[in-house]
C-alpha cells in the first residue's frame, strides 16, 4: 500500500495556492511533480492523511486528489492537524494502526 501525508495535486497546482495573481505560463518548472499523476498510475491501495489547518500544503491541494482515488482507496481529513503534527493525533494514530494491522 502507499500511504501519503500531506500531498499536493501537482507543484503547479500548489504554487497557484500561494501566487493566485501571477501567470502560471509564464514559469517554466524544471520538477514537475505532479502527483495526480501517479496516484492515477498507482495499483496498491492508497491511503492519503491531510491536516485541516496546514498552511504548507493547504487542504485544498489535496482534495482535488480525491476523484483519482480508486474504490478502496481511503482520504483522511485530520481536523486541527498541520504539516508536521499529524502524529499528535489520535485520528492519524488509529489510522495508521488500523492500516498496517489490517492484513
Amino acid at each position: 500500500m502507499l500511504i501519503l501525508e500531506t500531498p499536493y495535486y501537482s507543484i503547479r497546482n500548489l504554487f497557484q495556492t500561494y501566487y493566485p495573481f501571477l501567470p502560471i505560463k509564464l514559469f517554466r518548472f524544471r520538477y514537475k511533480f505532479d502527483c495526480f499523476q501517479w496516484v492515477k498510475e498507482t495499483k496498491i491501495p492508497i491511503h492519503i492523511f491531510h491536516g485541516d489547518h496546514d498552511i504548507v500544503v493547504p487542504l485544498r491541494c489535496a482534495v482535488r486528489l480525491k476523484p483519482l482515488l480508486k474504490e478502496n482507496d481511503s482520504f483522511t481529513i485530520i481536523d486541527g492537524g498541520s504539516h508536521k503534527n499529524l502524529s499528535e493525533f489520535k485520528a492519524y494514530r488509529s489510522g495508521i494502526e488500523s492500516l498496517l494491522l489490517y492484513k
